[in-house]
């Protein structure tokens, strides 16, 4: 009997290493979230920080100087009129070729660089009537982005005097631009070394919003590297949103970053740019809208789905009709905004419907932050239509602020999360242990000693029996042992099935002494492993004591309005209620509560009366058993 014990000790051990190996990919787990959260914290400090320090400007070297040009200009046709009149020659009607001419306010030294601010335009440069420098014109056509770029050019200068005529040609590519093409042009001439222009941008128009959006989306880039991990250790919820959030913060962050005031003196392809910017704007929209979505549930959730996956159909057609050659990615970049600012919009109003239907505190910090970036965006959409001027450092502070706020939120979720694990690791250590317990409690010694003894003394007066009782006692220690791994709630009729094994076996053993009673008025539900048996076994160890001989077990079944009422109750001896809670005698008792309460956040209650029965009750509600 004991080397039975054993063996059954042993095979609890092998499952309760199998659980040392979860919980070592847990640690695992637990770990590559600590990197994550570390990066989140930094980039909370950094982005802060970048709200209160500046860089001071630098001293840039007499070599760069900026050259103005005096002179006069017209459009094809027209009549020459002063500069100082120049128009922002907005709007498709003023696509017409624009010339100037006039003298540059210094002079030029032969072999010093001249830089040139382009804004969507192609331009031929003439010094009294010789063209010395084009831009546009020789770069081969790219179906997915007309322009040459919004771009820093420039040209190695012959030598040009204040009293030589400089002619200018410009022609622009889209009728609709952030600035005016030509001012911007007339505004930004240089002549001096790259890179003391590139200093002069960086520190006196820039700052260090420029390094903020260079971290941020590299930041993002490295959350999205990390995200397939978290498929494995994490919730579907967490991974979707961490997934989400990072696509956010690198297509906002790429949004950010773009500032073609200086992205193009450091990156020397600007019809990339322009398509990264593009492809940032839609990501953007889809990657927020879809973290939105995953605080939403119902038809909200699902419109926000689809409204995300819209923009990127929107995405891919304006891309097909590119390749068509009937426009480009940039063209219609008034629509574009348009449409992905309509598509945040969509995402923060079916966030405020879920709060107010729900009231599900989670979603309010992800609310309040995600008004400021809609504001951001809204701003720099109307700075793009020219209906208001909105200094950079809004769009960053806004979009920034909503990552912050967002990276809080993920520290916070997967503090909670790490919690959660941390204490169902604990209960399903105690649940393994329970059942452990239970298992060897239903095989206990003297259970096996006198089921062999029953079916030993029949296989001489009975041996079919016999066999029958040792077809029983085999499927009543195979349910014994399944019970260990068994994590799913089972339907109840498997536990009547093996009540009827056990009860079997407890019948040839005292001779009519023990009677089993079914009133089921239903059986359609679910309930943990080694629910019902262990109840009936109390009774029959237990209602048998202090003399009582013969008892009878009644298993009760009915459904409520609510869920279903389980109840097991006998006739035989009692027990005291408060006695037996401070003893140990009905280890399976509390070990059944434990499971019912974790599993199907269901009910246990025990009654009892010395001297006329014991009742237990168990309650599982409908949303607890599936």
């Amino acid at each position: 009997m004991e080397a039975a014990c054993a063996l059954y000790v042993k095979i609890a051990l092998r499952y309760s290493l199998t659980g040392g190996v979860r919980s070592g990919l847990k640690n695992i787990s637990e770990k590559i979230r600590l990197l994550l959260l570390a990066a989140s914290i930094l980039a909370a400090v950094f982005i802060i920080g970048g709200f209160f320090f500046s860089g001071d400007p630098l001293t840039v070297k007499d070599t760069l100087s900026h050259v103005m040009i005096r002179g006069e200009y017209r459009t094809e046709g027209g009549n020459w009129r002063p500069l100082s009149d120049l128009p922002d020659f907005y709007g498709r009607e003023n696509l017409r070729p624009i010339y100037i001419r006039g003298h540059f306010s210094e002079e030029i030294e032969k072999n010093r660089i001249v830089m040139l601010r382009m804004l969507n335009v192609r331009l031929r440069l003439s010094v009294n009537g010789r063209e010395i420098y084009s831009f546009g014109y020789a770069e081969k056509p790219n179906r997915y982005i007309n322009s040459p770029g919004d771009v820093w050019h420039g040209f190695v200068s012959p030598g040009i005097t204040p009293r030589d005529e400089v002619t200018i040609e410009l022609r622009r590519v889209y009728a609709k631009d952030y600035d005016s093409p030509v001012k911007l042009l007339l505004e930004n001439i240089y002549a001096g070394d790259k890179g003391e222009l590139l200093l002069e941008v960086l520190y006196k128009r820039i700052g260090l919003l420029f390094f903020i959006g260079i971290f941020v989306p590299l930041l993002g880039l490295a959350e999205l590297l990390a995200s397939p991990l978290l498929f494995f250790f994490a919730s579907k919820k967490i991974f979707l949103r961490f997934f989400y959030n990072a696509g956010f913060t690198f297509a906002a962050g790429g949004w950010i970053a773009i500032n073609y005031d200086i992205s193009t003196l450091l990156v020397p392809f600007p019809r990339v740019i322009l398509a990264f910017e593009v492809i940032c704007l839609y990501l953007a929209s889809f990657f927020f809208t879809s973290y939105a979505s995953t605080y939403m549930s119902g038809w909200r959730k699902r419109a926000a789905e689809l409204c995300a996956a819209g923009g990127l159909s929107i995405f891919i057609m304006i891309a097909a009709l590119a390749w068509g050659g009937i426009t480009d990615l940039y063209r219609p970049m008034a629509f574009s905004t348009g449409v992905n600012i309509a598509i945040f919009l969509f995402a923060v109003i079916s966030l405020v419907l879920e709060y107010k239907k729900n009231g599900d505190r989670t979603i309010l910090p992800v609310l309040l932050s995600s008004v400021p970036a809609l504001l951001g965006g809204i701003m720099d959409d109307l700075s793009y239509w020219q209906a208001v001027e909105t200094p950079p450092i809004w769009v960053c502070m806004s979009f920034s602020l909503f990552i912050t706020i967002q990276s809080v939120i993920l520290i916070w979720e997967y503090k909670r999360g790490a919690d959660a694990a941390a204490r169902a690791e604990r209960m399903e250590k105690e649940l393994t242990e329970s059942k452990v317990s239970v298992m060897l409690s239903q095989i206990e010694p003297h259970f096996i000693y006198n089921s062999l003894s029953t079916i030993k003394a029949l296989c001489v007066k009975d041996p079919e029996t016999a066999a029958e009782a040792v077809s029983h006692f085999a499927k009543y220690l195979r349910r014994n042992m399944d019970s260990l791994t068994e994590k799913r709630l089972i339907p109840f009729e498997e536990e009547l099935s093996h009540l009827d094994n056990y009860f079997y076996l407890e019948k040839l053993r005292f001779r009519g002494l023990v009677e089993l009673v079914y009133d089921l008025k239903t059986t359609n539900f679910m309930l943990p492993v080694l629910t019902l048996q262990p109840l009936a076994e109390n009774a029959v160890r237990h209602g048998r004591s202090g003399g009582r001989k013969a008892i009878t077990i009644t298993v009760a079944t009915e459904r409520l309005a609510d869920g279903w009422l389980l109840t097991v109750s006998d006739n035989g001896s009692g027990f005291d209620l408060e006695a037996s809670i401070k003893g140990s005698g009905h280890l399976g008792l509390e070990s059944t509560r434990k499971r019912v309460e974790y599993l199907c956040n269901g009910r246990l209650s025990v009654s009892s009366v010395p001297g006329i029965g014991t009742s237990v009750a168990i309650f599982i509600p409908y949303e607890g058993s599936y």
